[in-house]
C-alpha cells in the first residue's frame, strides 16, 4: 500500500499496528519513521485544503492533529501578517510543546516594542508554560530591560520558570546575561539547571 500503490491513508493503520506491537518494528526503515512521514504528508496536505477552502487561522489552530497546526505556523512564519499574531498567541498554550516553541518564536521574529503591553500581560499570565515562553521574547525584545523580570524568574519555586529564564539567558542575555546566570549558580537547587549554567561558560 505504501511502496507499491502509493495509498499513505490505507497504509497507516497497518504501520502502527506495528508499531504498538513492536516499538523498533523495521521495515526498509523503522516503522516509527514512516508513521511519520505518512502524517506530515497528510498534515501538509490537509494544512493547503483548508487553506483553499479560505478556512480561518483561528479554526486550522485548533485543529485535531497537532502536526497540522505545526504546518501551519511553518508555512505562514514567513509570510507573516498582524493578523495571525492572535491565533498564534492561542498556540502558546497549546498542550503539543512544538507548537508552543514554534509559535513563540513567530511571534518573536515578527513583532516590535508596540507589543510591550501583551508582552506584559503574558509575563503575568497563570498558566506557567506561558510566562516561560514570554522570557524568550522579553530577552530578545527588551534586551538588558528584561533582565528585571528574568531575575525575578531565577527566584521562583517552579523548576518550568528557572529553566525558561536560563535558556532565554543562555540564548540571547549576553555578557551580562551570563553573569546573571553565574550569580544564580549559587542559589539553583536542581542539577539539570546548575548543568545548564555550567555549559554556557
Amino acid at each position: 500500500l505504501f511502496k507499491v500503490r502509493r495509498n499513505d491513508e490505507r497504509a497507516l493503520p497497518y504501520y502502527l499496528n506495528a508499531y504498538f506491537l513492536d516499538p523498533h518494528a523495521y521495515e526498509t526503515e523503522f516503522v516509527e519513521s514512516r508513521i511519520r512521514t505518512i502524517n506530515w504528508d497528510a498534515a501538509n496536505l490537509r494544512f493547503r485544503q483548508l487553506m483553499q477552502r479560505g478556512t480561518a487561522l483561528q479554526e486550522i489552530v485548533r485543529d485535531a492533529n497537532p502536526t497540522v497546526v505545526v504546518a501551519a505556523i511553518e508555512a505562514l512564519s514567513s509570510q507573516w501578517r498582524p493578523e495571525y499574531l492572535k491565533p498564534f498567541l492561542e498556540c502558546m498554550n497549546h498542550d503539543d510543546e512544538t507548537i508552543r516553541w514554534q509559535a513563540t518564536l513567530t511571534i518573536q521574529n515578527n513583532v516590535d516594542r508596540s507589543f510591550d503591553e501583551t508582552l506584559k500581560r503574558l509575563l503575568t499570565s497563570s498558566d506557567l508554560r506561558i510566562q516561560g515562553l514570554a522570557a524568550y521574547i522579553a530577552v530578545h525584545l527588551w534586551k538588558q530591560q528584561s533582565f528585571d523580570v528574568i531575575r525575578r524568574m531565577l527566584r521562583e519555586d517552579a523548576q518550568l520558570l528557572r529553566f525558561d529564564a536560563i535558556s532565554a539567558l543562555a540564548r540571547e542575555g549576553g555578557s551580562e546575561g551570563r553573569r546573571i546566570m553565574l550569580a544564580h549558580r549559587r542559589y539553583e537547587r536542581h542539577p539539570v539547571l546548575i548543568q545548564m549554567i555550567d555549559s554556557d561558560r
